[in-house]
């Protein structure tokens, strides 16, 4: 299934002590390690991770968990973050138009507003990085299985509306 979003912003009650910030070096092997985990099917390798890392139109953020208090998850995000990488979501800019490449968050985080906080990140990021481009962006795209429930519930709780199913399979599944 096919989503575009009007970038509502989306409020949580109950979001885990994580800070999400731009992947650094750092974060590389655990990026390869949950793509391979919950996009095998992408077969993307480190290398070809530290390739769309190193493009100026693909952009990774991390969520990191293990900071305690308030204001040791700010001094994280301002000292490129602490703690253990919990989940990530990339996106890709194009000329009028973003797309939503991935978003994964290790299972035992899930249900706490994480892939929220990611999901709302890269929106951010998107509109801001549309503006610096001067290029009016037309929509944001993202493709997603519809036999992910809890990934559809987040995306449409985030303003996105169904645009299409594609008219073939994508890894045996209806996307």
């Amino acid at each position: 299934m096919e989503f575009a979003s009007k970038n509502q912003p989306v409020e949580h009650a109950q979001l885990e002590q994580v800070s999400i910030i731009p992947a650094e070096r750092k974060h590389w092997y655990s990026i390869t390690a949950m793509t391979e985990a919950f996009f095998p099917y992408a077969n993307f390798s480190y290398d070809e991770i530290m390739r769309r890392l190193g493009t100026d139109t693909i952009f990774y953020f991390v969520a990191l968990s293990g900071s305690n208090s308030a204001s040791e998850r700010q001094s994280d995000s301002i000292n490129g973050g602490k703690g253990h990488t919990v989940g990530f979501v990339d996106f890709e800019l194009k000329e009028k138009s973003a797309q939503i490449l991935g978003l994964a968050v290790l299972e035992e985080y899930r249900g706490k507003g994480i892939g929220a906080k990611l999901l709302q990140k890269a929106l951010d990021e998107i509109m801001r990085l549309s503006g610096e481009r001067a290029i009016p962006l037309e929509r944001i795209d993202l493709l997603v299985s519809d036999s992910n429930p809890a990934a559809l519930a987040l995306y449409k709780k985030h303003g996105f509306e169904t645009a299409g199913k594609l008219d073939r399979k994508l890894w045996d599944l209806d996307i």
